[in-house]
């Protein structure tokens, strides 16, 4: 039986005209300044590759900072990068503790619904995942310590023309939900980064991901009941 998700959509009209200045500037930075190694393939990456990366990552942080933000007014920021190699994405100040997020975007060339519900024959799990911490060989020679939660946005169609699409033409994009970390370490799934792998960083490097099926996230409906309820872990 099909699970049923509640989604948050985005778009980049949503934002404040501040914010969409920052995230221009944050996407423009991000790209100049970014390894060759591809983030999702075996390539070298061209600046048209580290443009749209930079655009789809930058547009999904600040999706997430809205949504804490317009829960829990204040609470969510995006820490300054002092070290990319252990890079935390967003800070999130709940009930007094300063958690962890880790976002995640992909996009799906099958739709969301193909994203959220098709599920793979031979593992009888669906094809996306929820993507927790990672090694690889000669990059990250241990797993990267874990976040306090793990955050999934999705784009639709293939990771083409971000800007113009996302920006320019203001397509849709939508929030998942959250996963606690320590859950999905605990469900011990993985997924290899090998040379021909769709998560290969840096080239022919191997190595591999925690990762947790899609359809096991708490939505948006789920955490925001948890945190109505002052629950401890609003994630799980």
């Amino acid at each position: 039986m099909q699970r049923v998700y509640v989604i948050c959509e985005f778009r980049f009209s949503d934002f404040g005209v501040q914010t969409q200045k920052t995230i221009i500037r944050d996407a423009e930075a991000l790209a100049s300044n970014a390894n060759n190694g591809a983030a999702n393939s075996g390539n070298v990456r061209d600046q048209m590759t580290k443009l749209n990366d930079a655009y789809a990552g930058i547009l999904a942080e600040f999706a997430t900072l809205d949504f804490l933000n317009q829960i829990i007014p204040n609470s969510a920021t995006r820490p300054a990068v002092n070290n990319t190699a252990n890079q935390i994405d967003l800070l999130w100040n709940y009930l007094g503790h300063s958690l962890t997020l880790e976002v995640r975007s992909s996009f799906v060339n099958k739709g969301l619904r193909f994203g959220l519900f098709n599920v793979e024959r031979r593992t009888q799990k669906t094809y996306f995942d929820v993507l927790g911490p990672y090694y690889q060989q000669s990059y990250k020679t241990q797993y990267e310590p874990p976040k306090d939660a793990y955050v999934r946005v999705l784009f639709e169609g293939r990771k083409y023309d971000v800007k113009n699409r996302f920006i320019t033409k203001d397509e849709p994009f939508y929030l998942i939900g959250f996963m606690d970390g320590q859950k999905l370490i605990n469900m011990n799934y993985h997924k290899p980064l090998t040379k021909n792998s769709t998560f290969t960083k840096h080239g022919s490097l191997t190595g591999d991901y925690y990762v947790a099926p899609i359809n096991l996230i708490s939505d948006i409906d789920k955490v925001l009941s948890n945190i109505k309820s002052n629950a401890a872990n609003p994630f799980l």
